[in-house]
């Protein structure tokens, strides 16, 4: 088992209802690295459209930020890339796959639950026509297990994890419903291995307190918000990503029963229910009936097309879907070359291009885990390779 992964990639053919565990060899890794560079790798070998995940080397360890596994879509040759983040990413790192590729289409609505190396793809049509919150909560209660991670699938086309949405820009959730599986579902209970792990956790804690001394009081959704858009609203409290210092999300009440509080990481669509000047008391009950139904809003919205998004009139509605290939989930924050090396390591996008560390002590980190040296200039290397592919 090379370090710092498992070593084994699950193939999904839906079509035959196929599920299949193959193993990568060592080399594999030391060529790739990891998250988006090893998921680009692998689809070399895969024809059509498909989803992937992926984690990198950093995913769910204890560096600052290291908590995104990654999603791909591959449509029409086109592959993008989203972050799977809050405790979602340390949960798919440890269930015992890097990387799994889901390709064809489910004869009928199904699931995919995996679970300390074992996966399964598990009849739903049930689940068809729930909202992306109530898939999660069925799937949960189903399993006997609340701290199962669920990506749901939506007729808004982003996906949700949970019952947190806005961090699918590339259409994951739309394209999860059109291969038939309604659902991603998964729990973390395996570990990898650590070369050097003395000096891997060492190096890890002075690095989350650099991060924290660099926050400079930063918390809360409100704190990635422009100065023109202030929420005006109570927040209950504010929360990070596992194995992260910056608490950029919050907690706030909704005023709808069944899901009485959502956590807030939807920065871009907070921005457009301010700009249109939504009433303070409204804004997050309107966010959570849009996200229930998958849906992000930029620039564009309009309170004509909100309203169709909560009536369910999807047709009506253009789906959100980022220009980017490797999405920040965050307003402001561009596309770059640092993007995709926290793309590839397993870092949160967000946290990389707000708060912009050097990722030099991350390649040092990274060395420790893996027992060889990892430069930047390699990490430099393989992401512009990948910008350029």
């Amino acid at each position: 088992m090379p370090p710092l992964f498992f070593g084994s990639m699950l193939r999904v053919d839906l079509s035959s209802g196929s599920v299949e565990e193959k193993e990568l060899d060592d080399g594999f890794f030391s060529e790739n690295i990891g998250g988006a560079m090893m998921v680009h790798g692998l689809l070399e070998d895969v024809d059509g459209d498909c989803i992937a995940i992926g984690s990198g080397p950093l995913t769910g360890s204890t560096c600052p930020g290291g908590s995104a596994a990654i999603a791909c879509t591959r449509e029409n040759g086109k592959e993008r890339y989203a972050p799977i983040l809050v405790n979602a990413g340390l949960e798919f790192k440890l269930c015992g796959f890097d990387v799994i590729i889901i390709t064809g289409t489910a004869k009928i609505s199904c699931y995919l639950w995996m679970r300390d190396k074992v996966a399964d793809l598990i009849g739903s049509p049930d689940l068809e026509n729930k909202y992306t919150w109530s898939m999660a909560s069925k799937i949960r209660k189903d399993q006997g297990d609340q701290r199962i991670q669920v990506l749901s699938s939506s007729r808004g086309g982003s996906a949700s994890l949970n019952f947190v949405s806005g961090w699918d820009g590339i259409l994951l959730g739309r394209k999860m419903r059109e291969m038939n599986i309604v659902a991603i579902a998964f729990r973390g209970m395996g570990e990898t291995e650590v070369t050097d792990y003395s000096r891997f956790l060492s190096q890890s804690s002075e690095m989350m307190r650099a991060s924290k001394r660099d926050l400079n009081g930063k918390t809360g959704i409100p704190s990635i918000l422009p100065e023109d858009c202030t929420l005006k609203f109570p927040l209950r409290r504010h929360r990070s990503c596992s194995s992260c210092p910056f608490p950029c999300m919050s907690y706030a009440d909704t005023g709808i029963p069944e899901h009485p509080e959502m956590l807030l990481m939807d920065q871009r669509s907070l921005i457009s229910l301010c700009k249109m000047s939504v009433p303070d008391n409204e804004i997050v009950g309107t966010l959570a009936k849009i996200h229930r139904h998958g849906f992000i809003l930029d620039e564009t919205a309009s309170r004509n097309s909100i309203d169709s998004m909560i009536d369910g009139r999807f047709n009506d509605v253009k789906s959100y879907l980022t220009k980017d290939r490797f999405d920040s989930i965050t307003g402001g924050v561009e596309e770059s070359a640092e993007i995709a090396k926290a793309y590839i390591l397993g870092i949160c996008p967000r946290f990389v291009g707000l708060l912009r560390p050097d990722l030099q002590p991350y390649c040092e980190l990274l060395s420790h885990g893996t027992g060889k040296e990892i430069t930047l200039g390699k990490i430099t290397e393989v992401a512009e390779s990948l910008l350029r592919s």
